[in-house]
């Protein structure tokens, strides 16, 4: 009888292990969601998000989901120097605005040290593109960052 039921009991912790081991390598086989919010001055967004959409295509295999928002350069810089984490992953300012973020050590550097790109368009004021220092997802804004610049 004592046989029996330790029989049992080893068969159930067996099943149960067998059971949570396949749910985790289905957990991990299943792509992670990288979300990026983008923000620029409202004559921008069609310009970000053809970049977007195009960096998308060129990485499909990932489940990439970037937000595309308009903000005033003011409501940028107040937000990234107030509450960084709040603020987009990936910024289009006027240099102006990016030199004191720079200096407040709000936006990460890119690998070569600067701390914004030009991007590749031309619009009516001096724009650059920076990546917030707090970025969810820091290698995806960089990667991001540097599509805008090209």
């Amino acid at each position: 009888m004592i046989r029996k039921r330790l029989g049992i009991a080893i068969l159930a912790v067996w099943m149960l292990a067998g059971c949570s081991s396949s749910a985790k390598e289905e957990s991990a086989s299943e792509p992670k969601t990288i979300q990026l919010t983008v923000w620029g001055p409202e004559h921008t967004l069609t310009h970000l998000q053809e970049k977007a959409d195009a960096f998308s295509s060129e990485h499909s295999a990932e489940d990439l989901q970037i937000v595309i928002e308009a903000e005033a350069a003011e409501t940028i810089r107040d937000t990234v120097l107030t509450d960084v984490a709040g603020a987009a992953d990936v910024i289009l300012v006027p240099a102006g605005e990016a030199d004191v973020l720079t200096d407040a050590k709000a936006l990460l550097p890119f690998e070569d040290g600067s701390y914004y790109l030009r991007p590749a368009e031309t619009f009516e004021e001096e724009l650059v593109i920076a990546v917030t220092a707090d970025t969810r997802e820091p290698e995806w804004a960089v990667r991001l960052a540097e599509a805008f610049g090209n």
